[in-house]
C-alpha cells in the first residue's frame, strides 16, 4: 500500500517529537501501549486522584503537536476506548475527534471518561461546528459549546492549565457525572472581562444563551475554582441530580433572578435565566466565609446577599434565619421536593415566583400570625385581552401547599387578631385548611386575592371597616375571596366594598349588604351567579361599572332612591332578572344601554313616577308599573 505523502508527513512529525515527553514516556510505551496493552490500545494506567474518579486503567496518549491524536488513535480504536487520558497539547481537530469518540456524530463511539488534566489546549485546527456555525478553539479555553450534546461523557477533568469555561461547554451532556475544575479556571460561562458581554437587568449576558453545565442531569457536584467571580444564570440549569454546591469566597455575582420580557406584547413570557433553575436535587448549599457578597449564615442551606439580608436562593434543606427579611424572586424556583417550610417573623416581603415549581410543598409554618398578615406577596398577573388575565402563584407558598401552620398547629377556623389592621394581598391564597374566617372591625384593609382559592371556607364574617382590594385593569383575575363560599355576613361597620371584593363568588346564593356601605366598587360582585336577590343600600349614589356584571342568577333587584347613575355594564349579563324596584322618582343617569341587564323585566316604579320613567331607555322594558 503506497501512503499518501501528508499522512506520512503527519504522521512522521507526531512520532519525531514523541522523545520529548515530559513524563518519560517513550515511543512505545505511548503509541503501543506497552507490556499492558493490547492490540496497540495505548498505556494504561491506574487513575485514582478522586474518590469519585473512576479507579480503572485508561488509555492514554501522549500528542506532542496538536492535530495528531487522531492518528495515534486511528480509526480501528476510536469506537473501543471507553477511559482516555490525554497528555500534551490538543487543538480542535483532536477535541473534535474526542468529540465523536463520546458519541457526538458517532453512534458508536463508546468515551465515557476523558482524562485532559496534564494535556494543554492549544488555537488551531479547522474548529468545530455546532447548530449556529463554526467555532474556533481558542488557547487554555474550553470554548462554547465545545462538548455540548455529547451522549455518552460521563466524567472529565479538565487542564491543569484551564483559564475559562464557555457558555454551553457541556449543555446537555445528559451523562456526565463528574467535571473536576483546575483552581486555574477564572470564569465558568461567561467571561466579565469580554468585550462581548454585558450586564442588563440584573443579569450577565453574552452571545450564546446557554448555560455551562445546562441540561447535565446526572451532574451530581461539582467543584468551582475560587478565581471565579461571577456565575452566570442557567450555569446548572436542569442538573436535577445536582445535590450539593459550595460558592467560593471569590464569587461576586451570581444570576440567581428569572427574567421577564413582555416583548412588546403586553403579556409577561418567562426566560429561566436562574442559575440553578430545575436542580431539584439540590439539598446542602454553603458559601465560604471571607465572601462579601453573599452568605450561607447559621448553616442555612442557602444564598443569602448580605447587604439585602435577601435570601436569594434556598434548597429543600434550607431553614430561613431570623435576620432574613425577604426571600427573593425565584430563590426556591422549581424545588419540587421541598416539602416544608418555616417563615420567621423577620421576613417583611416575599418576591414574584419565589416558590414557582414547588409541587411537594404540603405546609407552611410561621409562629406570629400578626407578622404573616404584614408579608407583601408579590403574586402577579398579565393581560391576555381586554377581559382575561392570567395568573402566576408562586410568591405565597401557600398556593401550593394549602395548609398553614402556627406554632405546629394547623389554623382551621382563622380568628384575624384585632390588632391587625391589614391583611396583605394574598395572604391566606390558597389556604384549603381554613374552613371559617372571622374579620375583626380593627381591620381596614384587605388585599386582593387575600383569601381566594380557600376552597374549604363555608363561612366568612365581615366586621372590617373597609373592604378594599387591587383595581389595576391589568391584574383583573380573582377577588378576595374565591368561588366556594355560600355564606358572608357582612357587618354593621363596612363602609366600603373595594373592586372586585366578591368578584367569581359563584357560590354565594344571598348577601346582605348593610345600609352602612356608601361605596360599592367596580366589578365587587362581578360573575356572581349563584345571587338570586339583591338589596342595595339606601346611602349608595352610584352602581360602578361591571359592579354586577354576570351575576346571571339574579331574578329581582332594588334600586334606592340615592342612587343617580347606573355605570358601565353594572348589570350586563344578568339575563333572568324579572322584576326591577326603582326607588328614585327621579330615573338615575345610565351609561349604557346594556347596563340595566334584561329588558324583559318588569320595572316598579314610585307612584306619580311614570312620566318621568317615560323615556329611552326605559321605555324599552317590558312594563313599567307604579307602586
Amino acid at each position: 500500500m503506497i501512503m499518501k505523502p501528508k499522512l506520512l508527513l503527519m504522521i512522521l512529525m507526531a512520532v519525531s517529537t514523541f522523545t520529548f515527553t515530559s513524563c518519560g514516556e517513550d515511543y512505545d510505551e505511548i503509541v503501543n501501549g506497552g507490556t499492558e496493552a493490547n492490540n496497540g490500545n495505548g498505556s494504561q494506567n491506574d487513575n485514582t486522584a478522586s474518590a469519585q474518579w473512576p479507579k480503572v486503567k485508561f488509555d492514554t496518549y501522549h500528542v506532542a503537536q496538536g492535530g495528531t491524536l487522531p492518528y495515534l488513535i486511528g480509526e480501528d480504536r476510536k469506537s473501543l476506548i471507553t477511559h482516555l487520558k490525554v497528555t500534551g497539547f490538543v487543538n480542535s481537530d483532536d477535541l473534535n475527534f474526542i468529540r465523536m469518540m463520546t458519541g457526538l456524530s458517532f453512534k458508536s463511539g463508546t468515551l465515557q471518561y476523558l482524562d485532559l488534566s496534564e494535556a494543554r489546549i492549544v488555537a488551531g485546527g479547522v474548529g468545530y461546528s455546532v447548530g449556529y456555525g463554526n467555532i474556533e478553539v481558542e488557547t487554555d479555553k474550553i470554548t462554547e459549546c465545545l462538548f455540548a450534546n455529547c451522549p455518552k461523557l460521563e466524567g472529565i477533568r479538565l487542564p491543569n492549565t484551564l483559564k475559562g469555561i464557555g457558555e454551553g461547554a457541556f449543555y446537555n451532556c445528559q451523562r456526565l457525572k463528574i467535571v473536576e475544575i483546575p483552581n486555574s479556571v477564572k470564569y465558568i460561562g461567561i467571561d466579565p472581562d469580554d468585550p462581548g458581554a454585558y450586564f442588563y437587568d440584573g443579569q450577565f449576558y453574552n452571545s450564546y444563551n446557554y448555560g455551562a453545565f445546562e441540561e447535565c442531569k446526572n451532574l451530581v457536584s461539582i467543584n468551582i475554582s475560587n478565581n471565579v467571580s461571577i456565575i452566570p444564570g442557567r450555569t446548572f440549569k436542569n442538573c436535577s441530580s445536582l445535590s450539593s454546591i459550595t460558592i467560593p469566597k471569590s464569587v461576586t455575582y451570581i444570576g440567581l433572578t428569572n427574567r421577564y420580557d413582555g416583548g412588546g406584547s403586553g403579556k409577561e413570557s418567562i426566560n429561566y435565566n436562574d442559575a440553578f433553575y430545575g436542580c431539584e436535587s439540590l439539598s446542602a448549599i454553603n458559601v465560604e466565609e471571607g465572601n462579601t457578597t453573599y452568605d450561607s449564615r447559621n448553616n442555612c442551606n442557602a444564598i443569602i446577599e448580605k447587604k439585602s439580608n435577601k435570601l436569594m436562593k434556598g434548597c429543600i434543606n434550607t431553614t430561613i434565619p431570623n435576620s432574613v427579611t425577604a426571600i427573593g424572586r425565584c430563590a426556591f424556583d422549581g424545588c419540587s421536593k421541598l416539602k416544608s417550610i418555616t417563615i420567621p417573623n423577620s421576613v417583611t416581603s416575599i418576591e414574584k415566583d419565589a416558590f414557582e415549581g414547588c409541587t411537594g410543598l404540603t405546609s407552611v409554618n410561621i409562629t406570629d400570625l400578626v407578622s404573616w398578615c404584614k408579608i407583601d406577596f408579590d403574586c402577579y398577573s398579565y393581560l391576555i385581552d381586554a377581559f382575561h388575565s392570567s395568573y402566576h402563584y408562586g410568591s405565597n407558598p401557600l398556593t401550593l401547599a394549602h395548609h398553614l401552620y402556627l406554632n405546629g398547629k394547623e389554623i382551621k377556623e382563622l380568628q384575624i387578631p384585632n390588632t391587625i389592621t391589614e391583611i396583605k394581598e394574598d395572604a391566606f391564597n390558597g389556604c384549603t385548611g381554613l374552613i371559617s374566617i372571622t374579620i375583626p372591625n380593627s381591620v381596614t384593609t384587605i388585599g386582593y386575592r387575600a383569601f381566594n382559592g380557600c376552597n374549604s371556607i363555608s363561612n366568612v364574617t365581615i366586621n372590617s371597616n373597609s373592604i378594599l382590594s387591587e383595581t389595576s385593569y391589568s391584574r383583573r383575575v380573582s377577588g378576595i375571596f374565591g368561588s366556594q363560599v355560600k355564606s358572608y355576613t357582612i357587618g354593621d361597620d363596612v363602609k366600603s366594598i373595594g373592586s372586585y371584593a366578591f368578584y367569581d363568588c359563584s357560590s354565594m346564593t344571598s348577601v346582605s349588604i348593610p345600609n352602612s356601605v356608601t361605596s360599592i366598587g367596580s366589578s365587587a360582585f362581578r360573575g356572581c351567579s349563584g345571587l338570586t336577590s339583591l338589596t342595595i343600600p339606601n346611602y349608595l349614589t352610584e352602581i360602578k361599572d361591571y359592579a354586577f356584571y354576570s351575576c346571571s342568577g339574579l331574578t329581582s333587584i332594588t334600586i334606592p332612591a340615592s342612587v343617580t347613575l347606573i355605570s358601565y355594564d353594572a348589570f350586563n349579563g344578568c339575563r333572568n332578572i324579572k322584576e326591577i324596584h326603582m326607588k328614585p322618582i327621579t330615573p338615575p343617569s345610565v351609561y349604557n344601554y346594556e347596563a340595566l341587564g334584561n329588558y324583559n323585566a318588569t320595572v316598579y316604579i314610585p307612584k306619580g313616577s311614570k312620566e318621568s320613567y317615560n323615556k329611552y331607555p326605559w321605555t324599552d322594558f317590558k312594563a313599567i308599573i307604579e307602586e
